[in-house]
Parts: structure tokens; C-alpha cells; sequence
């Protein structure tokens, strides 16, 4: 197809700022036309295979079974302030 010349000129589009009752011309990032340039490359992206959608993973165990957690409780005697340095007094 044809290429259009403009097409970079929509990124950037030409806009009017007043403050304290002064015009003045800016230039204005386009985010719309970006946003929307995005979208028909993430489409095409899609259909022809280039962008991998994520999937969720399962975990399992040997032989594809449950995964075997084991809990550990420790007891430990409460502290006496004891360092358990006999040399120091």
C-alpha cells in the first residue's frame, strides 16, 4: 500500500495555550494516536503468532500428583537473658 508522508506529523500535533490572557502555540504529544497505533500492532502481533500470552502454571508433585508439604515446629524454651558466656560476669 501507500505510505503515508504524515504519518509521523501525528505524533506531534499544534495547539493553543493561554495563561495570563497570552495565546501561544505548542506542540502537544499526540497520546490517542500512539495509543491507537499500539492497538492495530498488538493485534497484529496476535494473529500472526508474535506476542505469547501468558498462562497460568501449576505446580505438582512426583508423578504429577500433590505437592507434599512438610511443617517444622520448634519449641524453644523461653529466653532467661542468658547468653550462655559462663566467663563473662
Amino acid at each position: 500500500g501507500d505510505w503515508d508522508e504524515t504519518a509521523g506529523d501525528r505524533v506531534w500535533v499544534d495547539d493553543w495555550k493561554t495563561v495570563a490572557q497570552v495565546s501561544r502555540k505548542i506542540r502537544r504529544f499526540n497520546r490517542a494516536e500512539v495509543e491507537a497505533l499500539r492497538g492495530v500492532l498488538d493485534d497484529i502481533a496476535k494473529e500472526t503468532g508474535g506476542r505469547v500470552q501468558k498462562t497460568e502454571t501449576e505446580l505438582s508433585g512426583p508423578g504429577g500428583g500433590p505437592v507434599q508439604l512438610r511443617e517444622v515446629v520448634i519449641n524453644l524454651p523461653p529466653d532467661d537473658g542468658d547468653d550462655g558466656d559462663d566467663d563473662v560476669p
